[in-house]
C-alpha cells in the first residue's frame, strides 16, 4: 500500500496595518533604537512564519521633511524612513511588505528605487502597485512565497495609483489561482476615519472574491473598518494603524492584527484578530 502523504502543517500568518516610520515614530527609534518600536508585540512577532505590512512610505537615506514640519502643513505628510528600518523588519519576521500605497513615491523615482535597494539587501521581500509607469521588473504586482509546500500568493491593490483600473487586478486574480494554492488581496483603499466602509470598496472587495481571492486585507483609513464574510472568505476592509503617530482620538490609536492560519488538506482559512494599541512614546503594544 501506498505510504499516506502527512499533511502539513498549518502556515502561520500575520497581517498588520500601515507601518510609519517617520516624525515623531523616527524620534523614538533615534533616541531609543528601532527594536524599541515594536518590543511591547516583539515575541508575537518573531513568532510568526510571515508577517506582511503595508510599508506607508520609502526607506531612504534622505533627510525627513516631516520632523518638525507643522502639523497639517504638506510636509507633514512627506514620508521617508531610515535605511536601518529594512534589517529591523527582517529581524521582526516582516520579510513581506506591500509597497502599494499613496506615499511610496513622496521622493520620487529615486525614493522608491532607494526603498528596494535597502529592502533586497534585508531579504525582505516586497510587492506593490503604484501606477501605469510601474515597472513590473523592479516591482512586482503580487509575490508568490510557498510555505510548509503550500503556494500563497499575496497582491497589491492601490486606489490611488492612477491609471489602471480595477480589472488589472482581477486578471492578475485569475492568474494567480492557476499557480497558488491561496490568493491573498492586500488593497490599500476607501476614505481616512471612516469606521466603515464605502459601498464601492465593499463592491470592489466582492469583485476581487468573485475573481478568486481567498482573502481581502485593506489599509489606508487609519481606523478599523467592518469585517464581512462574502460566499464564505472573510474582508477585513482597514486593519488600521500599526506604527503611527497618530494620536488625536481614540479610533485612530488602535489597530488591529490578523493571524491566519492556512490548512492544505482540507482547505481551510481560519483568521483571528488581535487589537493592538499606539502608545505615545512611538510604541505598537496589545491592546490591554
Amino acid at each position: 500500500t501506498p505510504t499516506p502523504t502527512p499533511t502539513p502543517n498549518p502556515v502561520t500568518l500575520l497581517f498588520v496595518g500601515d507601518l510609519m516610520f517617520d516624525r515623531n515614530i523616527r524620534i523614538a527609534a533615534q533616541k531609543s533604537g528601532n527594536d524599541f518600536i515594536f518590543a511591547p508585540i516583539a515575541t508575537i512577532l518573531k513568532n510568526q512564519q510571515l508577517v506582511v505590512a503595508n510599508l506607508e512610505g520609502p526607506i531612504t537615506n534622505f533627510p525627513s521633511k516631516s520632523v518638525g514640519s507643522a502639523i497639517g502643513s504638506p510636509a507633514n505628510y512627506i514620508f521617508t524612513f531610515d535605511p536601518s528600518l529594512a534589517e529591523t523588519l527582517k529581524q521582526h519576521q516582516i520579510s513581506l511588505v506591500d509597497l502599494g500605497n499613496n506615499h511610496i513615491l513622496n521622493f520620487g523615482q529615486a525614493g522608491l528605487d532607494q526603498t528596494l535597494e535597502f529592502l533586497k539587501t534585508a531579504q525582505v521581500q516586497y510587492f506593490g502597485q503604484i501606477g501605469p509607469t510601474q515597472d513590473f521588473k523592479s516591482l512586482p504586482l503580487a509575490q508568490i512565497i510557498e510555505l510548509n509546500q503550500q503556494k500563497i500568493a499575496f497582491i497589491s491593490y492601490n486606489q490611488f495609483s492612477t491609471g489602471q483600473p480595477e480589472t488589472v487586478i482581477e486578471t492578475e486574480i485569475s492568474t494567480l489561482k492557476l499557480q497558488a494554492d491561496w490568493v491573498i488581496v492586500l488593497a490599500h483603499w476607501d476614505r481616512e476615519y471612516e469606521p466603515v466602509a464605502l459601498p464601492a470598496t465593499v463592491k470592489l472587495a466582492h469583485r476581487f472574491i468573485d475573481a478568486g481571492a481567498d482573502l481581502v486585507i485593506g489599509s489606508h483609513p487609519h481606523v478599523i473598518q467592518n469585517h464581512e464574510i462574502y460566499q464564505g472568505r472573510e474582508i477585513y476592509y482597514s486593519l488600521g494603524n500599526f506604527v503611527f503617530d497618530q494620536y488625536f482620538e481614540p479610533a485612530v490609536k488602535k489597530g488591529m492584527m490578523v493571524s491566519v492560519k492556512l490548512y492544505p488538506q482540507p482547505k481551510i482559512l481560519d483568521t483571528t484578530p488581535m487589537l493592538i494599541q499606539l502608545q505615545t512614546n512611538g510604541q505598537t503594544s496589545l491592546e490591554k
